[in-house]
């Protein structure tokens, strides 16, 4: 609830992200857990930079954390919207990660695969954090889809006019 009072606009366009396209964010968190590890202990090997790789952990922490505040805030509003309610940001966020953390300790409970929900939802988070650079980027931008008439007249298809 306070990151959504002091930083709600960062929130948002975390949000955004992760609501225009989850997939990428999930991809993009699953590849910064893979390659961010490398990273770290290659700083940490120079000595130098050891406080350079302290800093790159913690700031993967922190975009975790913000990542899943931001999905527990689209969880909030979406929750809201169908109970045709209109709540502050900071309830709505609030309310989002209460049922969000329902869910993960309920999932949690099966044996197994209880994990899974927690570690897509980190990741997606993760990935939405790191492609908005903590939602200081400019809202994330899907590219618009191609009418179908451009799209037929360039492939020469049924639409394209005759020569």
């Amino acid at each position: 609830m306070l990151l959504s009072a002091f930083l709600h606009p960062q929130l948002d366009r975390v949000a955004q992200a992760v609501q225009a396209q989850p997939f990428a964010a999930g991809s993009l968190g699953l590849l910064t857990v893979f390659v961010a590890p490398f990273a770290i202990v290659l700083m940490a090997i120079t000595l130098i930079l050891i406080p350079l790789a302290l800093a790159t952990a913690f700031l993967l922490v922190l975009a975790w954390l913000f990542g899943v505040v931001a999905l527990s805030h689209v969880v909030g509003e979406k929750l809201t919207q169908a109970m045709n309610r209109r709540w502050e940001p900071v309830l709505t966020a609030g309310f989002g990660a209460f049922i969000v953390g329902i869910v993960l300790g309920t999932s949690n409970q099966i044996a197994c695969v209880g994990w899974l929900a927690s570690a897509l939802i980190g990741l997606v988070g993760l990935g939405a954090a790191t492609m908005t650079l903590f939602g200081t980027r400019e809202q994330y931008r899907v590219a618009p889809p191609v009418p179908a008439r451009i799209a037929d007249a360039e492939a020469g298809g049924p639409s394209a006019p005759a020569a």
